[in-house]
């Protein structure tokens, strides 16, 4: 991890900041409609890319919104953030977006999850691999783009993304480190202690700046060691996972990358 990703992220992240400044206004708004409110059922990009599958996938992927199975919401009182569950009542999987989720990407992530719910059911899978459906849908989406925006403004997005699975990797890491080196302490006497393991952790990561300040890392840390023990960790095995199918869809051809997709979400046989 110190040696080779978080050494690879602070150079995307020089390269994203520069690339950012080079922006003209228009791309700059552009860049940011993406990030933010491009999730509508009818947005080009998505029905072009769901249009670029097979009938079988393609299908799965379209009752989301034939279904009437995506929920947006608007409130300030809501869950914030996104998921993809069960419905016992409807008998059928259904994606809410909250009011800070409601992005291309973050609807493409769901998609994932909604559209292996049809094969998997409630089937119990390996979190690595349930996010490899998610994750993975989102860098076929960047794949698919590609020639499909303007030039500097797909660069920016490709840049945004890959920083952002290079800072999930880091952050599920460095969340190992902190839950192990309290486990393994022998000298723990008082609560203060866990936050000022969580400072020596993250002092060890030189050069990274994560998105969240130094309390709130703490909080989420204490959060998904106690109610998601080991989850954040498969979130960084299936993001790398994730990144592979880009390279497939680059190296082999997008035809290769989706059928791979498709075989995981849609084919592979249970508990397998």
């Amino acid at each position: 991890m110190k040696e080779f990703i978080l050494p690879f992220y602070i150079e995307i992240d020089s390269l994203y900041q520069s690339k950012k400044a080079l922006l003209n206004e228009e791309q700059k708004a552009f860049f940011s409609s993406l990030r933010k409110d491009t999730c509508q059922p009818s947005n080009e990009y998505l029905t072009g890319y769901i249009n670029s599958y097979p009938e079988d996938m393609k299908t799965c992927m379209n009752h989301l919104f034939d279904r009437d199975a995506l929920m947006y919401t608007s409130s300030e009182n809501a869950y914030l953030t996104a998921f993809t569950n069960f419905s016992d009542y409807c008998d059928q999987p259904y994606v809410f977006l909250g009011n800070q989720s409601q992005n291309l990407l973050v609807l493409i992530h769901e998609l994932g999850h909604y559209t292996a719910f049809y094969h998997f059911t409630d089937a119990t899978l390996p979190y690595d691999t349930c996010e490899v459906h998610s994750q993975g849908n989102e860098w076929l989406m960047l794949y698919y783009l590609d020639g499909k925006l303007d030039p500097q403004v797909y660069e920016m997005f490709l840049l945004w993304r890959l920083r952002s699975g290079l800072d999930t990797i880091i952050l599920s890491t460095l969340v190992d480190e902190y839950e192990e080196t309290v486990y393994t302490c022998e000298t723990l006497t008082s609560p203060e202690q866990f936050l000022s393991i969580m400072e020596d952790v993250l002092e060890s990561y030189d050069g990274y700046e994560s998105w969240l300040s130094k309390e709130e890392l703490y909080t989420y840390a204490q959060y998904v060691t106690i109610e998601a023990p080991v989850y954040y960790l498969s979130y960084a095995t299936s993001e790398l996972a994730s990144m592979s199918l880009y390279s497939i869809a680059e190296q082999q051809g997008y035809e290769t990358a989706q059928n791979l997709y498709i075989d995981l979400c849609l084919k592979t046989a249970i508990n397998q």
